[in-house]
């Protein structure tokens, strides 16, 4: 009895294919495979040519990466960044160790970087760039010219030596018998010396006023004679620990370029007073604005300033 197709299981079923491979088909398959290997073959020669490497290399290598290599300005290579980086602060970024020299950074030698001045005697230092932070540790007998610095400017363990400085916040610690001719837009911070003269800044040379914007300091609002002294308390330390550097005393310091057609200038001026009303500038909460005339102090009013003996406040009528 004949079994109807839709009955029979898939493996029996009539309609299903052979399983067995016709000549033909295998044929095809033989060549195709052929085909395959030759056109491989062709690439890999082809590839080979191009890379000049043996054609019966079974595998192309890819080039080795070249390896980093730090350059300097003055040509010398580094493998590491770490020794790129040590040789810069060596040769770019400080002074060490040195005694009877006249050691300058130029306009663009810093562009902005911290320097570090350390160990220095008997040395003329000019820092004629912006920078971000500058450290002058255990100087002796200097005289030293620090252009702005955006933020601060540390002294610490140096005696008998002349500062022109510019900067965010002057910090002294540990110092004796040093002059200090200052800009600084807050107040000078004072700790553990004694016999330090402060005094306004009396430094100029080309361009200072740009460096000064690029520092972001302002020359309108100088804080030189608010000094902060943390150790006023301390009956260890010989007074006085500082004071106002006489005006018969006060030099100035104007460095001038070669081949540089501008004069030196010092945007500071030349006031002899600092900003005694610091409390009423923008620098904290509740202050004026610098410009506007108004005062932080509440209660009071800016009286016009018109002759001799008025006082400069007056109390406001409630």
């Amino acid at each position: 009895m004949d079994v109807p197709p839709y009955l029979c299981s898939p493996a029996r079923s009539p309609i299903s294919p052979s399983k067995r491979k016709s000549p033909a088909r295998a044929e095809s398959l033989h060549l195709l495979e052929k085909m395959q290997a030759e056109a491989l073959a062709h690439t890999r020669e082809e590839v080979s040519k191009t890379l000049d490497i043996d054609p019966g290399a079974r595998e192309v290598e890819s080039p080795k990466p070249k390896k980093k290599v730090f350059k300097v300005v003055d040509g010398i290579e580094f493998e590491t960044e770490s020794a790129y980086r040590r040789h810069l602060y060596q040769t770019q970024y400080s002074f060490i160790d040195r005694e009877g020299e006249t050691l300058i950074r130029r306009p663009g030698d810093i562009g902005g970087q911290s320097h570090d001045l350390c160990n220095l005697k008997n040395c003329e230092v000019q820092l004629l760039d912006h920078s971000a932070q500058v450290l002058c540790d255990r100087l002796v007998d200097c005289k030293v010219f620090i252009g702005p610095c955006e933020s601060d400017v540390f002294i610490r363990d140096c005696e008998n030596c002349t500062f022109t400085i510019a900067c965010k916040q002057l910090r002294v610690r540990d110092c004796s018998h040093c002059q200090v001719y200052l800009y600084s837009y807050t107040r000078p911070a004072l700790e553990t010396s004694h016999h330090m003269a402060f005094a306004n800044f009396n430094g100029a040379y080309p361009r200072l006023g740009i460096q000064f914007r690029k520092a972001k300091l302002d020359p309108e609002y100088n804080k030189w004679d608010q000094v902060h002294d943390f150790s006023r308390s301390d009956p260890a330390i010989p007074k006085p620990h500082w004071t106002e550097l006489p005006a018969k005393d006060k030099v100035k310091w104007e460095i001038s370029f070669p081949n540089c057609n501008g004069k030196p200038e010092n945007p500071v001026g030349h006031r002899q007073n600092g900003n005694a009303l610091w409390f009423t500038q923008a620098n904290g909460m509740n202050a004026a604005t610098p410009r506007s005339g108004k005062s932080a102090m509440k209660g009071l009013k800016k009286a016009s300033i018109g002759g001799a003996g008025k006082s400069l406040f007056r109390a406001k009528s409630f």
